[in-house]
């Protein structure tokens, strides 16, 4: 992740061109935004095992007690989490899954947390977890999807101005009616001007 983070640094020293380190930046935000996905899954599934552990354990230490079978049989009281479409059954295959499959319902339903959506969190820790990653999740939303736009921009912009230096060169070239091999040699030069100030902006 860290060296994720000095990737702007590499950018800048290998010296790639405009489009190149526009798509490496885009590239850059993307994986961010999913490497922060999987914090946010990962410590959110570490409350939520855990108190599914805890609830359970206190079930087989009162199994005579038929409201508290109830209880971790889901059937009544929701006492920890589960996924939205097991909330009518009251009962969950959730945490018998295989680790993969787990993992990947996490990321699921993580990434709709961070992009706005409720995942229905059951305990107050949940709840309080869940309420502080929907605010900080719009300003990393933004943050990232603004830099890509941003990245897209440039990169049209950049478009742009080369367009219309090469037309201002081509009707220059035309109404001075200079050489053929000059007029070449004129097209060649400013091509080379514009790579070599790339390079000089890519080493910044």
């Amino acid at each position: 992740m860290f060296r994720l983070l000095r990737l702007q640094k590499i950018i800048s020293f290998v010296g790639f061109d405009t489009d190149t380190r526009a798509r490496i930046r885009i590239f850059q935000q993307i994986f961010t935004l999913i490497f922060i996905i999987h914090w946010v899954a990962c410590y959110y599934y570490y409350i939520t095992h855990s108190n599914y552990e805890l609830v359970t354990a206190l079930a087989q230490q009162h199994e005579s007690d038929h409201e508290a079978v109830e209880t971790v049989d889901h059937q009544f009281d929701f006492s920890y989490w589960m996924p939205q479409v097991d909330l009518n059954d009251g009962e969950t295959e959730f945490y018998n899954n295989e680790a993969p499959i787990k993992f990947q319902k996490m990321m699921y339903f993580s990434t709709l947390l961070v992009v706005g959506n409720d995942i229905t969190p059951q305990t107050m820790e949940e709840i309080v977890y869940c309420s502080a990653m929907l605010i900080l999740g719009q300003f990393l939303v933004s943050m990232v999807f603004g830099g890509i736009t941003a990245e897209m921009q440039k990169a049209q912009d950049k478009q742009k101005n080369l367009q219309k230096l090469f037309d201002y060169v081509f009707f220059s070239l035309e109404f001075h009616s200079f050489p053929a091999e000059l007029e070449s040699e004129i097209v060649s030069y400013v091509h080379q001007s514009v790579e070599i100030k790339e390079m000089q902006q890519g080493m910044q």
